[in-house]
């Protein structure tokens, strides 16, 4: 977790409301609600 949140840029506020239905492991990215820009990780 702390690796994909360190690759992924996230901020601590980002982690803490990061869900499982947030993930998409096909994709292999991580949809990031309420961001700071706005923006897609990994």
């Amino acid at each position: 977790m702390l690796f994909t949140a360190y690759s992924a840029g996230l901020r601590v506020s980002e982690i803490v409301n990061l869900r499982i239905a947030d993930i998409d492991s096909q994709r292999m990215q991580i949809h990031i609600q309420r961001a700071k820009g706005k923006r897609t990780g990994m």
